[in-house]
C-alpha cells in the first residue's frame, strides 16, 4: 500500500460562512456563529443557543424540484461537494466514474424528516405519512444525493460515528484510495440537526451549554465550561491517488499520510479518562505514515517557526509602533546578549502578535531568552496574544507583579483574551518554568533538612567532648 493520497478539492457550508473562502475570512476575524436559536421556538427549552448555517439557499447548488426532495443534511452536503468539486477541477467527462466515489457521512440523518411525519401519523394516521420519509431521512441519503448529482459511480458509503463520523469518512475514503479501490474520492461529512428532539434530547442528556453568552457557550477547555454547542453544516474534501492528481494537473493542498482508529470500548458517552484510546489512535496513524513522534514534533515546530516566527521586542519599542508606527526590531534574531543599563521589559509573541502567548512552548525559546537576557526572568501573562518578560534583578516581588497583572486583566484586557492572574519564573539552571514562591520554599527545606542532618552527625562527638572535659 505505497498509493500516496492528496487533497486537491475542499468545500464548506458553515455557520459562519458557506464556503472555503467566506469560513476561513470568518475565522481569521474572529467571527462567532453562535446565535439564538432560529429554526423552531425555544421557549420551553433550557438551551438556547445553536451555530446554525445562515443564509443558505439550496437553489444555488441545485435545481429547485431536486432541493424539494432532499432533507437539509443532503443539501449541505451537496452544497459543499459541489465547491469541492469545482475547486479540485476535475472533469467528469475525462474520468472513469467508477472509479470516483464518495464516502459521506451524517450522525444522524433527518431529524426534522421524523418530527414532521410523527406528527402527521398522530394527527392524521399512518396513510398520510410521507411515501419517501425513509429515504429522506436515512443517513446514508447525504452520499448517495452526492453521487447522484454529479454522475460518482464508485463505491459509496456512509459512516456513522456520532461526532467522529467526518473524520472516519475522510479516513476511509484515504483507505480506499491507498487499496486501490478509487482513484478518487469525494469524503466528509454533514449534520443538520438543531431541531426540538435533536436539542432536548442532548439538553436531557445535559451535554448542551445553557448559557445566553454567545461568548461562553462554547468554552471546552475552561474550568467554567458545562456543555458543548449544537451545530449543523458540512465539510467536504476531495481525495485524489497522487498519480492521478498528477496526471491531471491538479493543484495539490494538501497529503493524506496516516489514518488511525480506536475505540475506547469504556462509555456510551464519556472516552476513557486517561485518553488511551485517542492516544493510541494517534500512534496508529503516524506508524501508517511512517513517521516517528518526534520527527512530528520536529517538523510541526520547524514549519511554525517558519509562518509565524517568535519575536521579542523592548516595551519602549512597542509603544513606539503604537504611537508612531516605527517598526520594531526583533530581538529574538540577535546572537549576543542585551545590554541594558535599566530593568527593561520585554514583549514576547509571534510575528503575527495574535495568539503569540503560545510561543512559550517552543522548542528552545525559554533558553535562548535566558541567554539573551543574561539572567533568569518573570513571565508576566499579559493575554493571549502576547506576555511580558522581565529579568530579575533581585529585588523583584512576585506578589508585586502580579498585583499589576491583576489589575491589568481587570481593567485593559478583553475577558477572551485573559489567561491568568499568576506570574511565572524561568530558572536558567534548572530550565524550569514555575512558581517562584515554591521553588524558594523547597530550597529553605532542603536547606534546613541539610542543617538538621550536620547537626546530628556532630551531636555525639559534642556528647563525647563534654563528658571528658572536668567539671569547674
Amino acid at each position: 500500500m505505497n498509493t500516496r493520497v492528496v487533497v486537491t478539492g475542499m468545500g464548506a457550508i458553515t455557520p459562519i460562512g458557506n464556503s472555503v473562502e467566506a469560513f476561513w475570512t470568518a475565522v481569521k476575524s474572529n467571527t462567532v456563529g453562535i446565535a439564538p436559536i432560529t429554526h423552531f421556538d425555544t421557549a420551553d427549552f433550557k438551551c438556547k443557543l445553536a451555530a446554525e448555517v445562515k443564509d443558505f439557499d439550496p437553489k444555488q447548488y441545485m435545481d429547485p424540484k431536486t432541493a424539494r426532495r432532499m432533507e437539509t443534511f443532503c443539501q449541505f452536503a451537496v452544497a459543499a461537494a459541489k465547491e469541492a468539486l469545482e475547486t479540485s477541477g476535475i472533469d467528469m467527462e475525462k474520468e472513469d466514474p467508477f472509479r470516483v466515489g464518495v464516502s459521506v457521512g451524517s450522525g444522524i440523518g433527518s431529524l426534522q424528516a421524523l418530527e414532521r411525519n410523527e406528527k402527521r401519523l398522530l394527527e392524521k394516521g399512518p396513510g398520510r405519512v410521507e411515501p419517501l420519509l425513509v429515504p429522506l431521512m436515512i443517513s446514508n441519503m447525504a452520499a448517495g444525493n452526492v453521487s447522484i448529482q454529479f454522475g460518482l459511480k464508485g463505491k459509496c458509503i456512509n459512516v456513522v460515528t456520532a461526532c467522529a463520523t467526518g473524520t472516519h469518512s475522510i479516513g476511509e475514503a484515504f483507505r480506499s484510495i491507498q487499496h486501490g479501490e478509487a482513484d478518487v474520492m469525494v469524503a466528509g461529512g454533514t449534520e443538520a440537526s438543531i431541531t426540538p428532539i435533536g436539542v432536548a434530547g442532548f439538553t436531557s442528556l445535559t451535554a448542551l451549554n445553557t448559557t445566553d453568552d454567545v461568548k461562553k457557550a462554547s468554552i471546552p477547555f475552561d474550568q467554567d465550561r458545562n456543555g458543548f454547542v449544537m451545530g449543523e453544516g458540512a465539510g467536504i474534501v476531495v481525495l485524489e491517488s497522487l498519480e492521478h492528481a498528477q496526471a491531471r494537473g491538479a493543484k495539490i493542498l494538501a497529503e493524506v499520510v496516516g489514518y488511525g482508529a480506536t475505540c475506547d470500548a469504556y462509555h456510551i458517552t464519556s472516552p476513557a479518562e486517561d485518553g488511551s484510546g485517542a492516544a493510541k489512535a494517534m500512534e496508529f496513524a503516524m506508524k501508517d505514515a511512517g513517521i516517528t513522534p518526534e520527527q512530528l514534533h520536529h517538523d510541526t515546530v520547524s514549519a511554525e517557526n517558519a509562518r509565524n516566527p517568535v519575536c521579542l521586542y523592548t516595551m519602549d519599542d512597542v509603544m513606539s509602533e503604537i504611537m508612531l508606527s516605527v517598526k520594531p526590531e526583533n530581538l529574538f534574531e540577535q546572537t549576543e546578549p542585551l545590554e541594558s543599563e535599566m530593568i527593561p521589559m520585554y514583549i514576547l509573541t509571534n510575528q503575527n502578535k495574535v495568539n503569540g502567548a503560545g510561543v512559550l512552548a517552543r522548542d528552545g525559546v525559554l533558553d535562548k531568552i535566558g541567554e539573551l537576557l543574561g539572567s533568569d526572568f518573570y513571565v508576566l501573562p499579559s493575554s493571549t496574544h502576547e506576555v511580558i518578560l522581565v529579568p530579575d534583578n533581585g529585588n523583584m516581588q512576585t506578589k508585586e507583579l502580579e498585583d499589576m497583572v491583576k489589575e491589568v486583566n481587570a481593567t485593559q484586557v478583553p475577558p477572551e483574551d485573559l489567561l491568568s492572574d499568576k506570574v511565572q519564573y524561568y530558572d536558567r539552571a534548572a530550565k524550569t518554568l514555575g512558581r517562584k514562591q515554591e521553588k524558594g520554599l523547597l530550597e529553605r527545606l532542603s536547606e534546613n533538612k541539610a542543617q538538621v542532618q550536620e547537626r546530628e552527625a556532630k551531636a555525639p562527638k559534642e556528647r563525647q567532648k563534654t563528658k571528658q572535659e572536668p567539671s569547674l
